[in-house]
C-alpha cells in the first residue's frame, strides 16, 4: 500500500474513498495512532517518533469519544487542562471555540442529552480549543442529517480561515469538494490521486472507482448570477453547478456523480453506451460516450452495447 501525498500548511484538505479505502487509516497515522511504516513529516520535520500528544495534532474520531460523566465544558477543556494551568485562559479558549461552533447553550448538558450534530460539534470544539497546527476529522458527517452536516460542513469553512490545516475524511465530498485546497483518492489503501480538484481525472481510473466517483468533463462554460448561483454548459445543456466559486479557468472541469445522471430517452443529451461496467440484480452501471466523454450512470433498463440513450443530468460539482 502506498500512500505520497502532501498537504500544504493553512490548507483544506478532503480525503474521499469507499469504505476500506483507507482514509481512516490515514488519519490515525498522522495522528501517531497506529503503526505504520514510512514517515509524517507535521511542520517539515518528522513525526515517526513523536507521541500522539506531542505531534500537534488535533483528531475528531468517527465516534466523537465524549465523555458520558462530564458535562461539554468538561470535555472540550480535556485537552486544555494538561497545557494551559491558568484557569482564566481556559475559560476563555473555550467560550471563543464555543462561540465559533454556536454550541454556547451547550455547555452545561451532559453527552447524554446532544443529539448526533451537536456532539459531533463538541468533539469538534475540543479538536479546536487546543494548540494544533493539523486537525484531523474523520467523516464528521456520520450520524447527522443533511440540515445538520451543512451546519458541520459551515463551522469546517469557518475554521479554514484560520492557520490551521485541516484534513477530512468524508463520504460527502460533494459538500466540500468545491472549497478543498486538495483532495486524496485512496482506493485498496492507495493514493490514486493527490492534487488540487481542478486536476481530478477520471477517464483513466479503475472502473470500480468510475462506478461510484462519476466523471470529470470540461464544461463549455459556467455561468453565474449575482447570488452566484452557478450553471455549467456541456454540449449545449445546462446543468446547475452550485454557487461555490467566482472565478473559473476558460475550460472549467465539472465532475458529476453516477447519482446525477439519469438515462431518459426524452433527455436532450444524447450517448451511446460503449461499456458495462457492473450488473446487479434489477440494476447496471454502464459508461455512455458523448462528444469523446465517457459518462457513468446507473439505470434499470436493460441496456446493450452500442444502444443509443437519452440522459438527464440533475447536477455536477465544479472543481475550477
Amino acid at each position: 500500500k502506498s500512500v505520497n501525498a502532501d498537504f500544504p500548511a493553512g490548507s483544506l484538505s478532503i480525503l474521499i474513498g469507499r469504505n476500506g479505502s483507507g482514509k481512516t487509516t490515514l488519519l490515525k497515522a498522522i495522528a501517531g495512532l497506529v503503526n505504520y511504516s514510512g514517515k509524517v513529516f507535521i511542520g517539515g520535520e518528522v513525526a515517526d517518533d513523536s507521541p500522539p500528544s506531542l505531534r500537534r495534532v488535533s483528531y475528531v474520531p468517527q465516534n466523537n469519544a465524549l465523555i458520558p460523566s462530564l458535562k461539554v465544558w468538561w470535555n472540550i477543556a480535556l485537552g486544555l487542562v494538561d497545557r494551559e494551568r491558568d484557569p482564566q485562559i481556559i475559560k476563555e479558549k473555550i467560550e471563543e471555540v464555543a462561540k465559533l461552533l454556536d454550541i454556547q447553550h451547550l455547555l452545561n448538558k451532559y453527552p447524554g442529552e446532544l443529539s448526533g450534530g451537536e456532539a459531533r460539534r463538541v468533539a469538534i470544539a475540543r479538536a479546536l480549543v487546543v494548540d494544533s497546527d493539523v486537525v484531523l476529522m474523520d467523516e464528521p458527517e456520520l450520524s447527522v442529517d443533511i440540515q445538520t452536516w451543512q451546519i458541520i460542513r459551515n463551522n469546517i469553512l469557518k475554521v479554514r480561515k484560520s492557520d490551521k490545516t485541516i484534513i477530512v475524511s468524508t463520504h460527502n465530498f460533494e459538500d466540500l469538494l468545491p472549497y478543498a485546497d486538495v483532495v486524496c483518492l485512496l482506493h485498496e489503501g492507495n493514493a490514486l490521486f493527490v492534487g488540487r480538484p481542478a486536476n481530478l481525472r477520471t477517464e483513466n481510473m479503475p472502473l470500480d472507482v468510475r462506478a461510484w466517483l462519476g466523471s470529470v468533463i470540461e464544461a463549455d462554460d459556467v455561468e453565474c448570477d449575482e447570488g452566484d448561483f452557478c450553471v455549467a454548459l456541456f454540449n449545449g445543456y445546462r446543468i446547475y453547478a452550485g454557487s461555490y466559486r467566482k472565478s473559473f479557468r476558460s475550460s472549467p472541469r465539472i465532475l458529476i456523480l453516477p447519482k446525477y445522471i439519469t438515462v431518459d430517452q426524452d433527455g436532450v443529451l444524447k450517448g451511446k453506451v460503449v461499456r458495462k461496467i457492473k450488473h446487479d440484480t434489477g440494476r447496471s452501471t454502464v459508461l455512455v460516450s458523448i462528444n469523446g466523454y465517457e459518462l457513468v450512470t446507473t439505470t434499470h433498463e436493460v441496456l446493450s452495447e452500442g444502444a443509443v440513450v437519452g440522459l438527464k443530468i440533475e447536477k455536477a460539482i465544479l472543481l475550477g
